[in-house]
């Protein structure tokens, strides 16, 4: 896919607006990853070094009313203006008659955060004329939020429609990555998918079977394929309802592989005792929790000859340290590759910054469900208005 990027767009001395992801983990009023913030940072450079005025644009959390303290950006600014002392923070919600006001205020090279989109029930509808409203915040707008841009809002999709709009460096460079990954990959192409729910996977799994060498499974999800296959899967989270879809997905193709052995345990808890089995092994009572040693094996057999290898879940339930080996293994046995390393989701990322590992893979992905649609190879609200082969 060709998109408008930032070098593209007319920006030098206009008011711009920036849709980013600041939706990001805190505690406590402050920030605990700031992944997706500082992968914005190189966007908001650039617009500043064009005597820019900017509008940064994002959500956080999933409010229930039109103003909760607790999921108030302020806590994002308060990092953000360590990082960039020129950021002011406006309290106003986009989308009324005094974010519009405040936003003829700006002066060249201010950069001012306003508070929550989703205060505004229009942002998550989809509203036409909320979206009106944002468009009035500024001249032009850029997208540089590619973790959103799988989902229909107003500032997502709606709102690049309504001004001359671009990707910023960080959506630009998600593209390039996951498209490349795709279009031509070095080979063997090998993806890796884990978490819980193969229903939100389902799509991307088919769908990379049609281009990968190899599909690598892990997670609860992989406890729903083999429970289709008539494998006994004893008390392991499994989606019933999905078990009739994935029967067709058949375990002898080359492709697609999934635990030959698993650690299990009567229950997901600190210190409880636990076991290693074969597949075929799992008693009634007990719960399948992460994938085995020779699993790991298997895997790492396959990881090792990959030219290009794309990751998103983690293998097991690896909140707990009981069950975190499988995933800190396969984490290793990427990062140790010469290949081409992609790797997205919000559990994958952060099972990949507690071992530290972060720097050896080539590209960390902000997205994690659009990173699945992305590879999935459906059109996402956020990138559609900037394709060059649809303006």
């Amino acid at each position: 896919m060709e998109l408008r990027t930032l070098k593209d767009l007319d920006v030098a001395g206009k008011q711009v607006i920036v849709r980013v992801d600041f939706n990001v983990p805190c505690r406590d009023g402050k920030v605990c990853d700031a992944t997706r913030i500082l992968a914005a940072l190189p966007t908001i450079e650039y617009l500043k070094s064009q005597r820019c005025r900017i509008v940064l644009l994002t959500h956080i959390g999933k409010p229930h009313n039109e103003h909760d303290v607790h999921l108030s950006l302020r806590q994002v600014f308060h990092y953000l203006a360590e990082r960039l002392p020129s950021v002011q923070f406006a309290p106003q919600i986009p989308g009324t008659a005094e974010a519009i006001t405040r936003s003829t205020t700006i002066r060249e090279g201010d950069v001012v955060l306003f508070e929550n989109l989703r205060f505004n029930p229009g942002e998550a509808a989809d509203d036409p004329a909320f979206a009106a409203s944002l468009a009035a915040l500024g001249d032009v707008v850029v997208n540089d939020a590619f973790s959103v841009s799988h989902r229909k809002a107003a500032s997502v999709s709606t709102l690049l429609t309504l001004l001359p709009s671009a990707a910023g460096f960080q959506l630009e460079k998600e593209v390039a990555f996951l498209g490349s990954a795709i279009a031509k990959p070095k080979r063997p192409l090998v993806a890796i998918i884990g978490g819980a729910k193969i229903s939100t996977k389902l799509p991307v799994i088919r769908s990379l079977l049609q281009h990968c060498d190899y599909v690598l499974l892990g997670g609860a999800l992989a406890n729903t394929m083999l429970k289709a296959q008539g494998i006994a899967v004893g008390k392991s989270l499994i989606e019933e309802g999905m078990v009739a879809d994935v029967k067709d997905l058949s375990l002898t193709t080359n492709k697609l592989r999934v635990p030959i052995d698993v650690v299990m345990a009567a229950k997901p808890e600190a210190g409880v005792a636990t076991s290693t089995v074969a597949v075929a092994n799992v008693p009634d009572e007990e719960l399948i929790l992460d994938i085995g040693p020779e699993t790991v094996d298997l895997y790492g057999m396959i990881i090792k000859t990959a030219g290009t290898i794309v990751w998103n879940g983690p293998m097991g339930y690896f909140e707990l340290p009981e069950f975190a080996k499988g995933t800190d293994d396969v984490a290793k046995l990427v990062s140790d590759t010469r290949a081409v390393t992609i790797v997205g989701g919000g559990e994958t990322l952060d099972a990949i910054n507690a071992l530290h590992l972060g720097s050896k893979f080539t590209f960390l992905s902000t997205g994690g469900g659009a990173m699945l649609k992305f590879l999935e190879g459906k059109p996402m609200p956020g990138l559609q208005p900037l394709s060059i082969s649809t303006s």
